[in-house]
């Protein structure tokens, strides 16, 4: 019976995903905004119409898309660093900062494919897109994925786990530093949200010049998992932050969290929560 029923939900999710991919894009609407993303040239539909769902039953980071209106002005320049496939890119560009401007980094050739037909799609045009990682040093890093390229586990650590019988595969990928595509393009952030599975500590590093401005917030998303994988911990993230004279604030509630929404964090405390976000301001 149980195998019956798998074989059922795959051949579901088979036709949902054909269909969506036979329709050309997906559109994901609340109260608040609205998206709308490519399934023809996906290589992962599945991920896409997952995204959309959980922003059509506002359940896509509720707090972290809060967090965006109350302290993110619309005419500042941001970093977001690991773009994906636009969700966020397009999100901020069109709503947030509509009269700024957003330079997207994403190294993954397939996701940065992805996310520019959707900025296009949204008729998003304040949106730069660099195909390149961050981190702490300039030239060519490895950027391995858990599945297949496109899909939101990308990361230049080899540190994710391999799901659905694909092997790992890995790319060359250039690579700089905040500092110095700041310096280069001479640009003023003051927003820096940064998601890159596990190398959080090393994009922090290279932008100690640029994040220890007074005007520079990040999000950022911690991914406990990855960073344990590589000898690292939330804590060492914290204290690279505090370093450079931030305070951190808990973004969201979640189960077992020694922090509140919204409570400062302690940068000595450990922190064992799977995948959080912080505010540094």
């Amino acid at each position: 019976m149980e195998t019956i029923k798998k074989k059922f939900n795959s051949t579901r999710e088979g036709i949902k995903n054909s269909f969506y991919r036979r329709k050309k894009r997906i559109k994901a609407e609340n109260s608040r905004f609205t998206l709308i993303f490519d399934t023809f040239y996906a290589d992962d539909v599945r991920q896409v119409i997952r995204l959309c769902k959980r922003i059509n039953r506002n359940r896509w980071e509720n707090d972290m898309i809060q967090l965006c209106f109350d302290r993110v002005k619309q005419d500042e320049t941001v970093l977001e660093v690991g773009t994906w496939i636009g969700n966020y890119s397009t999100f901020l560009g069109k709503y947030i900062v509509p009269h700024g401007q957003v330079f997207g980094f994403e190294p993954d050739p397939v996701a940065y494919r992805q996310c520019a037909i959707n900025l296009h799609l949204n008729d998003v045009h304040n949106v730069f897109l660099q195909r390149a990682a961050l981190a702490e040093q300039t030239g060519f890093l490895d950027l391995y994925t858990n599945r297949i390229f496109g899909n939101s586990g990308s990361s230049i650590f080899a540190t994710n786990p391999v799901t659905d019988g694909h092997g790992q595969r890995k790319i060359k990928v250039p690579c700089t530093t905040i500092d110095r595509f700041v310096e280069a393009f001479q640009i003023a952030p003051t927003t820096v949200k940064i998601d890159v599975e596990g190398a959080e500590d090393l994009v922090i590093e290279g932008g100690r010049r640029v994040l220890q401005g007074k005007e520079v917030k990040l999000l950022v998303e911690i991914h406990t998992p990855y960073l344990a994988a590589r000898g690292r911990s939330p804590q060492h993230v914290f204290r690279q932050l505090a370093e450079l004279g931030k305070t951190l604030y808990m973004v969201e509630e979640i189960d077992g969290s020694p922090y509140k929404k919204g409570e400062a964090i302690d940068p000595s405390r450990p922190m064992e929560i799977a995948n959080f976000h912080i505010l540094a301001v």
